[in-house]
């Protein structure tokens, strides 16, 4: 992986693509200890144990764009199973949006749709 080498990150932990994408990969420098707590086509979710002590949790999301509400189940599921109740980051594409008003064009989500969201 070129971007592995450009950027200094050496552990990385990848979820292969199926067809004409939707594949992931977290990657982080040396030194830091990550543990893989579980993956899936969608998500990576990684334990992060910082020098000074302090653990975290990371999920790298790739939101379902067809059964959204897979993601939002996905999230609820990865939550209930963090019993240290650890700080937690999620970060990836959610495939959809907080607010009317970040969308440009097409047809507009429904607020539901969108409650679901902010609610998970």
């Amino acid at each position: 992986m070129v971007f592995k080498k450009k950027l200094s990150l050496v552990n990385l932990t990848v979820v292969d693509c199926k067809g004409k994408g939707r594949g992931l990969v977290e990657l982080w420098r040396c030194g830091i200890d990550v543990v893989l707590k579980s993956k899936s086509k969608n998500h990576i979710d990684l334990e992060v144990l910082e020098t000074g002590g302090d653990k975290w949790c990371f999920t790298g999301i790739y939101g379902d764009p067809k059964l959204k509400y897979k993601t939002w189940e996905r999230l609820e599921w990865l939550k209930d199973q963090d019993n240290e109740q650890l700080p937690w980051v999620c970060a990836g594409d959610f495939n959809e949006i907080l607010y009317h008003h970040e969308k440009e064009g097409g047809v507009l989500r429904s607020q539901a749709c969108l409650d679901r969201f902010k609610s998970a």
